[in-house]
């Protein structure tokens, strides 16, 4: 069995068609609209302010484009028991505030709330769903650049140039150490030694060459990068980091990688014997390349703070791009 029930639509902005034509989104009944353009109440009547049929609203005038026209009426539907919305159906924010409102009693219920009070108690309901509901969150992989800092030049440097020169300041007493000339030979990349940068407009001298470049007297002259700063920024999005993928190194070495990587070995003295062994034995042998791992490598160590969304990490031997 059904039974009528009457929903309030209060503050709508109609679609605008055109100058004089508006459209409501749903279909008001009969004489329950209230129609403002700029706060001001309009009469319906053909010789007044505006006429409705439907949900088609024709205004007797031309509205401005900036001009505010809301709509305030009354829907009418057939409920029955099994057709009360659910959770389920809530698709986008504004079903859900209008699901949470009906479920406290409204339009039967007066809900004294402000538009500001409901938007504020939404966003603490998804951000504590977020935080404590598995489904809240999705975990993901998540890639980005390790830069080193850069410095901009005042003009070009056109003199010897190595990856691995010192950098000298003249202030003060530091050194950096260069990876690359970038952008037409006007921006340096580099990495601190000792924790102490550049400053704008210094002179610095470039390894054993004898010559000097000067840094642009400007605030964005120099950029901090990751290798300095020690930390990555992830944005609010992120509510854990777990870990991080360990670097690999190509060379012969390098790293325990290369030829001397206890995976690359493993493969090459036992993958043949696998296929007359148990199981077993393979599990014990995984067993111990992570403890081996685990002693000479180690974990590289990570801390993560919500507060400020940024990531630490200690890693030392790393270059830029990766």
């Amino acid at each position: 069995m059904s039974q009528p029930t009457q929903t309030f639509v209060l503050n709508e902005t109609p679609t605008r068609i055109s100058a004089r034509v508006y459209a409501l989104a749903s279909y008001p009944m009969t004489g329950t609209q209230s129609i403002f353009v700029n706060g001001l109440l309009q009469n319906v009547s053909t010789v007044s302010d505006y006429t409705i049929e439907d949900n088609i609203i024709t205004f007797n005038y031309d509205v401005a484009v900036d001009d505010t026209v809301l709509a305030n009426y009354i829907i009418e539907t057939a409920t029955t028991e099994a057709q009360i919305p659910s959770a389920d159906s809530v698709t986008g924010r504004k079903d859900l505030i209008h699901w949470c409102l009906r479920r406290l009693g409204a339009p039967v219920i007066d809900i004294n709330l402000d538009e500001d009070q409901i938007e504020d108690r939404i966003d603490e309901a998804l951000l504590y769903f977020r935080d404590y509901h598995f489904d809240g969150v999705e975990r993901c992989y998540l890639h980005y650049q390790i830069t080193p800092s850069t410095m901009t030049l005042s003009a070009e440097y056109t003199g010897t140039f190595e990856t691995g020169m010192t950098l000298k300041g003249q202030l003060f007493i530091k050194e950096e150490n260069a990876y690359e000339i970038k952008t037409d030979n006007t921006i340096i990349r580099y990495k601190s030694l000792n924790g102490i940068t550049f400053i704008p407009g210094e002179v610095v001298e470039i390894g054993d060459t004898g010559n000097t470049v000067t840094i642009l007297s400007s605030s964005t002259a120099i950029t901090i990068g990751n290798l300095d700063s020690g930390y990555v920024y992830l944005g609010g999005k992120v509510i854990s980091v777990t870990n991080i993928i360990p670097q690999q190194s190509s060379t012969i070495g390098g790293n325990l990688g290369g030829m001397f990587d206890f995976q690359y070995q493993f493969a090459l003295n036992n993958m043949f014997n696998l296929a007359s062994t148990d199981l077993v034995t393979y599990d014990l042998y995984q067993r111990y390349i992570s403890l081996w791992e685990f002693m000479f490598r180690g974990k590289k160590g990570i801390r993560f703070n919500r507060k400020t969304d940024r990531v630490y990490f200690e890693m030392q031997g790393i270059g830029p791009d990766q």
